[in-house]
């Protein structure tokens, strides 16, 4: 998975260009991925074109965020604290941090890994970089900087 992302960010500079639905599923065939993580990726991108949505969501940074019980149950232990450290940290904001969320609830449970976890922040960070304009320096600086893939 971790591949498709990669390609993701080394060819579309921004999730506005980035294409989804059948059309991602596409350049993904073509590029090689197979049908389960171009359809994971296909999931991922749509949650992502939804997150604008959740941009008037302001809680503060401080604020701490209550899981329910489904969440609390299929959400390692591990996950839920890395995401508090990172939005406590100011590395991710709370929509980014909901993306995330929202985005392992999606996933069978044996896909909910820290790892996961880890390029979903990535990913949620790709996004707010391209909506605030700032293009990434390049893929594998969001990849492997700031000790979020190691």
């Amino acid at each position: 998975m971790i591949d498709v992302m990669a390609f993701l960010i080394k060819h579309f500079h921004s999730i506005q260009v980035c294409p989804s639905g059948d059309d991602l599923g596409s350049v993904l065939e073509n590029a090689g991925f197979s049908d389960r993580e171009i359809g994971t990726m296909i999931l991922f991108v749509q949650l992502l074109n939804d997150m604008p949505m959740m941009a008037d969501f302001h809680a503060p940074q401080q604020a701490l965020r209550i899981y329910c019980r489904d969440e609390t149950e299929t959400l390692p232990a591990a996950v839920r604290a890395m995401l508090h450290t990172w939005q406590q940290d100011g590395t991710l904001l709370p929509a980014q941090r909901e993306f995330v969320i929202h985005a392992l609830m999606h996933l069978p449970y044996d896909e909910i890994t820290v790892e996961t976890a880890k390029m979903l922040v990535v990913l949620a960070l790709w996004a707010a970089q391209s909506e605030d304009g700032v293009a990434a320096a390049d893929g594998e600086a969001l990849l492997y900087g700031n000790g979020l893939m190691h």
